[in-house]
């Protein structure tokens, strides 16, 4: 693309030009990709607070004795990742 501007007006530098192509493939088809987007942003949303709300059980959990195969039972995962949930208390462990 930037050929091509280059062959329009060759006395300009289009080396930071950035381009957004939007393909026209229909009102159906476009409100389709966004709410697939749109999908796609909340349930990452919802899988970061739903390990934010794993590690505060497990730390509860831990904190009162519960045993990691019987935490892992409790929350149905495995207890490697009763594990992984004790030990990080940040948001990198999102989805083991």
């Amino acid at each position: 693309m930037t050929d091509y501007l280059d062959t329009l007006d060759p006395d300009i530098d289009h080396s930071d030009v950035h381009f957004n192509l939007i393909p026209d493939l229909g009102a159906g088809v476009s409100v389709r990709v966004r709410e697939a987007r749109e999908a796609t942003a909340a349930a990452q949303e919802r899988q970061i607070a739903s390990a934010r709300q794993a590690r505060t059980i497990v730390g509860e959990l831990r904190a009162h004795g519960v045993a990691v195969t019987d935490a892992a039972v409790l929350l149905g995962v495995s207890p490697a990742r009763i594990s992984q949930l004790n030990e990080d208390k940040t948001d990198a462990a999102i989805a083991a």
